[in-house]
């Protein structure tokens, strides 16, 4: 069909809206397939990912409040290195575990809203991710 790549390699795009072809699936080396060059293999030109430059931190509390249980995968992601048995001995509710486990990795990290949204993802808690790009969509009147 139309909108099926031409090359087995390649990943149609799954937003509705969107009609480039992807390399893979990683936000990192997203690549699609200029419309004008579709069947050229050699005219391919790099889709940057959304960049948001808000401080990631404002989302801290949302983030600390719905990931629930999920606040170890979301360390493991984030940061391997934080201790989570640490965190898990110092504090009792998974709230406070989750908002130490996100201090802990913007003091250790160049952190950013992108990378807090791409871990969302990664650990299955779209819901999240999906909120705080909501958010920042409706501030920027998109």
């Amino acid at each position: 069909t139309k909108n099926e790549p031409q090359n087995e390699k390649l990943t149609q795009c799954q937003n509705e809206n969107c009609n480039m072809l992807f390399e893979s699936q990683s936000m990192n080396d997203w690549m699609y397939l200029n419309e004008e060059h579709k069947n050229d293999q050699q005219q391919l030109a790099v889709c940057e990912p959304r960049t948001y430059e808000e401080d990631p931190e404002k989302y801290f509390p949302t983030v600390a409040t719905k990931v629930s249980n999920d606040w170890t995968k979301l360390a493991a992601k984030l940061d391997y290195s934080i201790d989570i048995y640490e965190i898990e001995a110092e504090y009792s509710k998974v709230y406070d575990r989750a908002h130490r486990v996100l201090y802990k990795w913007k003091q250790k990290n160049h952190a950013s809203t992108d990378r807090l949204i791409e871990v969302l993802r990664i650990i299955d808690r779209v819901d999240i991710a999906e909120m705080i790009t909501d958010t920042i969509n409706r501030k920027s009147g998109k």
